[in-house]
């Protein structure tokens, strides 16, 4: 498959073409499913409209290809720490920079020392918080059980995001890592989830994982970002603030912070996104 679209994207754009990307789980091999695309993204030069029709005729007599394009002068002219594809922010140009180059050169890799830490935590949490709400939308919507998939699909997703954000996993593993490994070394070592977190996560290696257990690790994993999430705010804007994790009778975890914390907290949850080059 992706030999006839390399062929395909060489043809027709000829020198116009700066990269052609394959990353995610099928390029490397790691959490493959039947229901996954193989992700490419192409890099041209300039906009030019004709493209996208050309490549719309391509994809429609394709089958599981995810194909996006994206131009090197507006690549260039927002910066790493502005970048965005889709709603995957600055982080996800690092997972870009690690992608199997099939044309071209990878524009991401010398990009990727230009990051700053701040703007690829931001993204990261962004994006939990956003598969969150795909999840609690997908239970809320879903008529049967094919809410299930969604969940077991996204909770994954989400546990990565968080160990990237805490600095426990790398991009490189991303893609390759299979879910066992991830389940029972990364996640069962990791210090940012709970111990239910890690016991009910062990469900999903299991294709008959309950519905009880999947609303379980939920509740527990957004406990978890939770308290990750205002612990990266403090890091990032008030480390004078105190916020401390205090047990539950029930087992669970909450968070109790002082009144410049809760000010803090709720200034820059409220805050409207800053982007573009830090100075």
């Amino acid at each position: 498959m992706e030999k006839e679209l390399t062929k395909f994207v060489q043809k027709v754009f000829g020198n116009r073409v700066i990269s052609l990307l394959y990353y995610g789980s099928h390029a490397f091999g790691g959490m493959r499913s039947a229901f996954h695309d193989r992700d490419f993204l192409l890099i041209l030069d300039k906009p030019d409209p004709e493209d996208i029709k050309i490549l719309r005729r391509f994809l429609s007599v394709q089958n599981r290809i995810d194909l996006s394009v994206q131009y090197q002068n507006y690549i260039e002219m927002k910066g790493p720490n502005a970048f965005q594809q889709g709603i995957h922010g600055v982080f996800f140009l690092k997972c870009l920079a690690t992608a199997k180059c099939l044309l071209g050169t990878n524009v991401f890799t010398h990009m990727v020392p230009q990051i700053h830490r701040k703007h690829e935590q931001v993204s990261l949490l962004f994006q939990c918080e956003e598969y969150f709400f795909r999840l609690r939308q997908c239970y809320l919507r879903s008529a049967d059980d094919t809410w299930k998939r969604n969940f077991r699909k996204y909770l994954l997703r989400i546990m990565i995001d968080m160990l990237l954000a805490a600095g426990e996993f790398r991009y490189e593993q991303v893609s390759a890592i299979n879910r066992s490994a991830l389940i029972h070394v990364h996640i069962g070592r990791s210090k940012i989830f709970n111990r239910a977190t890690k016991q009910l996560s062990t469900h999903l290696l299991s294709k008959q994982c309950s519905a009880t257990n999947l609303l379980a690790l939920y509740q527990h994993l957004y406990n978890d970002y939770y308290v990750l999430h205002l612990g990266q705010l403090q890091n990032m804007y008030a480390k004078n603030v105190e916020i401390k994790i205090r047990s539950r009778k029930d087992g669970t975890q909450g968070l109790a912070f002082n009144t410049d914390g809760v000010n803090m907290v709720q200034n820059v949850l409220h805050a409207p996104p800053t982007y573009g080059r830090e100075k």
